[in-house]
C-alpha cells in the first residue's frame, strides 16, 4: 500500500517546484494519510497512518500511538496493534473478514483527534484470467529504442458485478553475475604466506532482488458490454540492467472497488500523473472516505477499502526472450591476470578473485566487483517468484 505515499509525495514535490494557486485557509502540512486495504487473505490486514511534511519534503511522519480498529456490521470492534511507527496491524485469526460484511475504520489519534471511514461493504473480486507478456520494443523520450517485454492481464466477472478493478504487483529477479566468483575476500594487510588472504569460500555471483508497483493501475468496465478487462499493461520492463537476464517473475494482486473508491483512485492516479497545472487536481481535492467526526472540514488523505483479492503469477526465463536485443556485456574484456603480491593491492581497488591459478602459479584472474560481485546489486537470499 505503499502507492497512495508516493503518489501524495509526488505530487508535493512537483508543488515544490512550481507557483500553484492554493485556496486561503487551505495548508497542506500535517494533513492525515490513511492507507488501508481489507481483505479476507491469511496474511491479516494491516493499516498505515502518516502525516504529510511542508511542500518539497521527501517523507512523511508517521502517526504514532494510535487507536485503531475496524468495526463490522454486528458493532463488534477489531482492534489494531502498532507493529511499527505508523503501522498498524490485526491477524487474520482476529479479524475474519466477510463478503458482503459493512466495516467502518475509527482512528483516534495520541492528540485526541478522532477519525472514521465511511461504511464500506467487503466486495467479491474475480479472478484474473491469466498475466502474460509480449516482446515489444519502446522509444525513451531521446528517441532511443529500448527492448523489452509488455506485461499484460486479462479479467472477467462473469456475473458481472465488479465493473471497478485496481492492481498491485511483486517482481522478482535473478541476478547472475558475468564474472562467476565464488570467493569473497576482507582485505588483511598483515596476510602472509601466499600473498593474499586464504579465501573464503562464497557463492557470490548469483543474487535476487525485487519492486513493487508504484504506478496506480485502475480500470472501469461499467460502460462496456461485459464485465471483461483485456489486455490491461501492468508493466514493461526492459533489457537494461539484470531483470531479464536469467530469471523474471512478477505477482500480481487484484481487488474490486466500489464506484467511490475507482473514483479516489482515478483522480490520484490524474493527479500524480499530471504536469503541474493550476487544472490538476489539487491534494486537498483528493479527499477519500476517512473524516474527522468533529471537524468535517479537515482534509484527510486516502482510503479505506475492503474486498477479496485474486492473485496470479508469470515467470520469464532468458531462454523465451532471444528476439529480445541486449546492451554487449563490457566484463569479460575486464579481467587481469595478477601476480600473489598484488592481490591485496586490487582488493582495495575494488576487485574480487575470478579463479585461482593452476598449481604451481604465482597468479590469479581477478575482475571488478562490478562484473563479478552479485550482492551490489541484490540480496543472497532466494525470494518466492510464485505464489504459494
Amino acid at each position: 500500500m505503499r502507492i497512495i505515499t508516493l503518489a501524495i509525495l509526488i505530487f508535493f514535490v512537483s508543488v515544490g517546484c512550481l507557483e500553484r494557486f492554493e485556496p486561503q485557509g487551505t495548508t497542506l502540512t500535517n494533513l492525515l494519510v490513511v492507507e488501508g486495504q481489507l481483505t479476507t487473505g491469511s496474511e491479516g490486514n494491516t493499516i498505515k497512518l502518516s502525516r504529510t511534511r511542508a511542500i518539497g519534503m521527501k517523507d512523511m511522519v508517521p502517526e504514532q500511538n494510535a487507536i485503531v480498529k475496524v468495526t463490522d456490521g454486528q458493532s463488534n470492534d477489531y482492534l489494531f496493534k502498532e507493529m511499527l511507527p505508523g503501522t498498524y496491524y490485526s491477524p487474520a485469526a482476529d479479524l475474519t473478514a466477510k463478503v458482503g460484511e459493512k466495516y467502518v475504520l475509527d482512528i483516534v489519534t495520541a492528540g485526541g483527534s478522532h477519525y472514521q471511514s465511511s461504511p464500506v461493504i467487503l466486495k467479491q473480486t474475480p479472478p484474473i484470467e491469466k498475466v502474460y507478456y509480449s516482446s515489444e520494443t519502446r522509444l525513451t523520450d531521446d528517441g532511443r529504442a529500448l527492448s523489452g517485454i509488455a506485461i499484460y492481464l486479462d479479467a472477467f466477472d462473469e456475473n458481472n458485478n465488479t465493473n471497478y478493478y485496481r492492481w498491485e504487483w511483486t517482481e522478482n529477479w535473478e541476478i547472475q553475475m558475468p564474472v562467476n566468483s565464488k570467493f569473497d575476500f576482507q582485505v588483511d594487510k598483515d596476510t602472509v604466506g601466499m600473498g593474499y588472504p586464504i579465501p573464503k569460500i562464497l557463492p557470490v555471483n548469483i543474487c535476487y532482488n525485487s519492486d513493487t508497483s508504484s504506478r496506480i493501475m485502475v480500470a472501469s468496465t461499467k460502460t462496456l458490454s461485459e464485465d471483461r478487462v483485456k489486455k490491461y499493461e501492468i508493466n514493461f520492463t526492459s533489457t537494461k540492467g539484470f531483470k531479464l537476464k536469467s530469471l523474471y517473475g512478477i505477482i500480481v494482486k487484484q481487488y474490486a472497488l466500489d464506484e467511490a473508491g475507482y473514483k479516489y483512485w482515478e483522480a490520484l492516479r490524474a493527479s500524480s500523473e499530471g504536469v503541474g497545472t493550476l487544472f490538476d487536481p489539487q491534494p486537498y481535492e483528493l479527499t477519500g472516505n476517512v473524516f474527522n467526526t468533529s471537524d468535517g472540514n479537515e482534509p484527510v488523505l486516502g482510503y479505506f477499502d475492503a474486498s477479496t483479492v485474486s492473485v496470479n503469477s508469470l515467470v520469464v526465463i532468458r531462454d523465451q526472450l532471444d528476439s529480445l536485443v541486449y546492451p554487449l556485456e563490457q566484463c569479460f574484456e575486464e579481467k587481469d591476470t595478477v601476480p600473489y603480491r598484488l592481490v591485496q593491492d586490487y582488493l582495495q581497488a575494488g576487485y574480487l578473485i575470478d579463479t585461482t591459478g593452476l598449481f604451481g602459479t604465482t597468479y590469479v584472474i581477478m575482475a571488478p566487483v562490478d562484473c563479478s560481485d552479485c550482492r551490489l546489486y541484490g540480496s543472497l537470499e532466494r525470494p518466492k517468484f510464485r505464489p504459494d
